[in-house]
């Protein structure tokens, strides 16, 4: 052959062969110095402790981007994380934890950016106290309060806002979050998850954890949009575990398809209790969506419009379900579940203020 490799193999050298796109976008990184950064740290690598460790991420997207982003240390602890994101790509994942270390305490601002997924914890690490999170505006598939694969984490503060919320800086990025968890992902455990939702617009939200178990939820929906809210977790091993239950408190807000006690696939071992003080809200369970409540079901209702309300879940049973609409404007009420799930008792009180839609 007459090509240029074969001339430079004639002669002793070494041709080393590599497709055109790869090396074109070696070659444009080179010359616009556009690289990509595997993972920035605020801690320490392997040895000692940072005391306080601040992140700040707000790449140009065309000088390159990180794969993932840590508040703390590799393999070393840090006391105190501070990490805020306003823009730019993570290719991957954004911890406010440490990688394999853990942190006292963690507090992870979101104004822009897009990753996979946020996390208020650490990848294989734990929080000791308080792992906090608030999120603006960006592009996330999944924000997690807690952890992601182990690590045990204190208490969780998940807060969503919306983008106009923002100041110091503002931001012009639009909100799109998929999935909000209160606790862990796949492993550890978050023992006091808290979520609020304040404002914004999101797809669901999980008191509990993705794969990961909790003690107890607290879940509070002040405002803003939301597909579905599930005070319990969200896969079948997500089970909430202690005699304290889930807590769902709606202040307002629009659900446009349901609102649950319980769990999505993940079981709640004991009770739950769900309280509407406003909103506009199309179902309401005391149970969970496809998942069993171990013992008792509470659904208070106090103003605010529902189509649907449920003392059972919706392919879901319990043993004891009660159901208290003392105002608002209700279409209809079960004191059982929806499409399947047996209860031994269901108990529904009706006061004096309601207003019912029902067309029989």
């Amino acid at each position: 052959s007459d090509c240029i490799a074969y001339e430079l193999l004639k002669k002793g050298k070494t041709v080393l062969y590599q497709t055109s796109p790869v090396m074109l976008d070696a070659i444009i990184d080179y010359r616009f110095n556009k690289n990509n950064t595997a993972a920035i740290y605020g801690g320490n690598n392997a040895g000692g402790r940072t005391a306080t460790a601040n992140v700040t991420y707000a790449n140009n997207d065309a000088n390159g981007s990180a794969d993932y982003i840590f508040g703390g240390g590799n393999k070393a602890s840090t006391t105190t994380t501070n990490v805020t994101i306003l823009k730019g790509t993570i290719n991957k994942n954004v911890f406010a934890g440490g990688n394999e270390a853990t942190t006292g305490s963690t507090n992870l601002t979101i104004k822009g950016g897009t990753a996979e997924k946020a996390f208020g914890g650490g990848n294989k690490a734990g929080v000791e106290e308080t792992a906090t999170v608030t999120g603006y505006a960006g592009t996330y598939e999944e924000i997690y309060g807690g952890s992601n694969t182990s690590g045990n984490v204190a208490k969780t503060i998940v807060r969503i806002k919306a983008p106009a919320d923002a100041t110091n800086p503002t931001t012009s990025e639009a909100q799109v979050y998929t999935d909000v968890y209160g606790g862990n992902n796949s492993g550890g455990i978050t023992n006091d998850p808290n979520v609020y939702m304040d404002n914004g617009t999101v797809g669901r939200i999980f008191g509990g954890g993705n794969q990961a178990q909790v003690p107890k939820t607290y879940v509070e929906v002040n405002n803003g949009t939301a597909s579905e809210v599930f005070a319990g977790g969200n896969g079948s091993t997500a089970t909430v575990t202690s005699t304290q239950g889930t807590r769902l408190i709606v202040n307002d807000g629009n659900i446009t398809t349901a609102v649950y006690g319980g769990g999505n696939e993940a079981q709640v071992s004991y009770g739950t209790a769900v309280t509407i003080n406003a909103g506009i809200i199309q179902k309401a369970f005391g149970g969970g969506k496809s998942a069993q409540v171990g013992t008792d079901t509470v659904l208070e209702i106090n103003s605010g419009k529902i189509t649907q309300a449920f003392g059972g879940g919706n392919e879901a049973g319990l043993t004891t379900s009660n159901v208290k609409v003392m105002g608002g404007t209700v279409t209809n009420v079960y004191g059982g579940s929806n499409e399947s799930g047996d209860l031994t008792t269901a108990n529904v009180q009706v006061g004096q203020t309601v207003q019912t839609d029902s067309p029989l």
